[in-house]
């Protein structure tokens, strides 16, 4: 349980693991069954292997995880790269109708979070004015005093919040 909640981890693998939980003793049930199929307590043997197979799962899991992340710093990158030639008051749309490399619209939205979680550019939700779904409207070249007042703040623990 403990590598499950790793501070270090990412989220969506985070909430995969967690489900391993519950997949280990129903590994065990089945490989028991299916090793002894008139029933009987479990033997600590066939908890072993539930264990092993949840390892082997769980390497799988990580390296599943690991390109989808590593895909979305790569795009993060090369639209970092661009934002000079983005208008404030861009969209997701905005980004990947440009064509640029690594940017489409299943990875644009992953990029536009992992900027913003660095403070390259920052995100407002606002309602469509046709009554649709609200859209989120990005500017992207922070006011350089915000980002150095963020920076110092976080920095420094005597400081007082700015915000």
């Amino acid at each position: 349980m403990q590598r499950i909640r790793a501070a270090d981890m990412e989220p969506a693998l985070e909430s995969h693991l967690s489900k391993f939980v519950s997949l280990v003793p129903s590994l065990a049930l089945l490989i028991h069954l299916a090793d002894h199929p008139p029933g009987g307590p479990v033997e600590e043997e066939t908890l072993v292997a539930a264990c092993a197979w949840a390892d082997y799962l769980e390497s799988h899991a990580r390296r599943l995880y690991a390109s989808v992340i590593a895909s979305e710093m790569a795009a993060a990158i090369d639209l970092d790269k661009q934002l000079r030639d983005l208008k404030d008051g861009f969209t997701a749309r905005d980004v990947y109708r440009h064509g640029w490399k690594n940017l489409n619209p299943g990875s644009t939205p992953g990029a536009l979070a992992v900027l913003e979680d660095h403070f390259r550019i920052r995100g407002e939700r606002k309602a469509s004015p046709q009554g649709g779904h609200p859209t989120t409207v990005y500017t992207g070249k922070p006011r350089i005093e915000e980002s150095m007042t963020w920076t110092l703040w976080t920095g420094c623990g005597n400081c007082p919040s700015p915000y």
